[in-house]
Formats: C-alpha cells, structure tokens, sequence
C-alpha cells in the first residue's frame, strides 16, 4: 500500500536510519506486492543524559482506523496516544511491551513487514491489537499516534 499522506518527527537525536523509511503500513484495500528490500534500522540516541522519553509523533492528512502496531525497540515498555486533530490535545490510547531489538550489544533486524503474519508472529507482545474505545462511532481518534518510549 502506498504510504498515507502523513508527517513524522521526534524529540530524540537520529544516529541511523530515517524516520520516514521506517514507518509502514498496510491496508486490507491494497493488494500489490511491496518492494522487499531491507531497510536500515532506526535508532534513536538521548539528546542527554536527563532528556525527556522518547517521543515519536505521527500526524496523518486525513482519518485512519489503526488496528495494529509493531515496535521493535530496546524499551520494553511504551505509551500510544492519538488525538482527533492537530489542535486537540493527546489522549492516552493504551500502553504496551516491545519485543527485543537488540541483544548483547548486536541489533537484531526483523524481517520485511511481507513475511510477517499471525501465523508466524513469535509471541504476543510483538503484535498489538489497538482496541477502539467506546464512543461515537462516526468520530474515531486516529490522526495522531505518539509512541513514548526510552530507546
């Protein structure tokens, strides 16, 4: 699926990777095939040593109902939030545990987005289901997600 029309940015220092190479998505409507190559892994490095948490924010053109997240991220433990639009403030969404990114020093590179389905996904923390809270069904708060981790 061609990626939404969409802006990112973080608060943290970018040593490798982009930010924009790394998002993906996927859509039931799109049936192409997507280019396979590998891409470099995004890391993220503290500004200093007392800096804020990690924050990733992602602002999409128009509305999008998220059903699933993937993190791979050396913070086990991270924070999704969303807002109906850019002037509203953020509401917290849920809060989730990251699968391993690295290991002994060594980054461990996941495989394309492609080969990855429910029935090879290794346990349950590496897939989140975003469970949509009760409210209008004519509004759903998806324009902005922002992950809050310490990488």
């Amino acid at each position: 699926m061609e990626a939404p029309n969409l802006s990112s940015q973080t608060n943290w220092k970018i040593t490798s990777g982009t930010l924009h190479n790394t998002l993906t998505f996927q859509s039931s409507l799109s049936f192409s095939d997507e280019d396979d190559t590998e891409s470099l892994p995004l890391l993220l490095h503290s500004p200093s040593p007392d800096s804020a948490p990690c924050e990733i924010t992602i602002n999409f053109a128009e509305k999008h109902e998220v059903r699933q997240i993937y993190v791979r991220s050396t913070a086990r433990v991270y924070e999704i939030y969303t807002a109906p639009d850019l002037k509203t403030n953020n509401e917290y969404l849920c809060t989730v545990r990251c699968g391993v990114a690295t290991r002994d020093g060594e980054i461990l590179r996941s495989r394309c987005v492609n080969e990855i389905g429910d029935d090879n996904v290794r346990s349950e923390d590496d897939w989140v289901e975003v469970k949509v809270v009760d409210g209008n069904s004519q509004t759903k708060p998806y324009i902005n997600l922002t992950s809050n981790a310490q990488v």
